[in-house]
């Protein structure tokens, strides 16, 4: 389901977008409301229906289509903005714009805008079930453990694999970092991968091994990355965000 919310002070401009859009939507998306400005009827509109799609007017009396923004801070939701200037466009672009419909607004252009808005939210909510999924999955975890003999220059330390956080490599050797301190060892994360316990440990980087059970989130975007329980964010290469929520999962079977 798609909610959308109209506000635009012109009526017969308003109507006109209900026209258009109820003739092109599909059974999922429903529009749940129009206002005829933003300072009263429009805020009251948006926390009430937290939409998906806002389609506003830029040029309204009292307080601009812009500061729409100003009430969509914690919501992914789709701002499109409508005017007959186009010189508010660059504005709109810098307030969160998700595009920027010119008027008088034509049937081809507001359902491009409106299938590229629809294909984003699928994607931002896959990407929502699939952090929930592993993160439900990982704090579900009852993972073997076990302890291992590490040398070092002054001897030798003996862990238990539970207490390391991640381990990052550093030419042919790694580094283990576990109860905020960190040791060099001679190994390599190829090593360190076959000493471990199987489905404890998750390569996320060429240069990076990370216990899963430390894994508070997954975000995916340009550079994605995983957040640890710490706050520490370890790089995942982009082959692994693909395929990183069903690898963890396939790891607890």
């Amino acid at each position: 389901m798609y909610k959308i919310v109209i506000i635009d002070d012109e009526q017969n401009a308003i109507d006109l977008l209900v026209e258009i859009l109820l003739s092109i939507l599909p059974f999922n998306i429903k529009i749940l409301g129009t206002a005829t400005n933003l300072h009263t009827d429009g805020i009251e509109l948006i926390n009430k229906n937290k939409p998906d799609i806002i389609f506003i007017d830029i040029n309204m009396p009292v307080m601009s289509g812009l500061a729409v923004s100003n009430y969509c801070k914690d919501s992914q939701c789709k701002i499109i903005y409508t005017s007959g200037y186009p010189e508010y466009a660059l504005n709109a672009l810098k307030n969160r714009a998700f595009d920027f419909v010119l008027k008088p607004i034509n049937i081809v252009e507001i359902k491009e805008t409106l299938d590229k808005a629809i294909k984003e939210i699928d994607l931002e909510r896959q990407r929502k079930r699939q952090e929930e999924i592993l993160k439900h999955n990982i704090h579900a975890l009852d993972i073997d453990s076990k302890e291992i003999i590490f040398n070092h220059i002054n001897g030798f330390i003996k862990m238990n694999t539970s207490n390391i956080e991640y381990c990052s490599a550093e030419q042919a050797y790694s580094n283990i970092f576990y109860d905020n301190k960190k040791l060099l060892v001679t190994k390599s994360l190829m090593d360190l991968e076959k000493l471990f316990p199987h489905n404890q440990f998750y390569r996320t980087h060429k240069s990076y091994l990370v216990n899963v059970s430390y894994i508070e989130k997954f975000v995916h975007g340009d550079e994605s990355y995983v957040e640890l329980k710490s706050g520490v964010q370890i790089p995942v290469s982009a082959r692994k965000s693909a395929t990183i929520s069903k690898d963890i999962i396939k790891l607890l079977k």
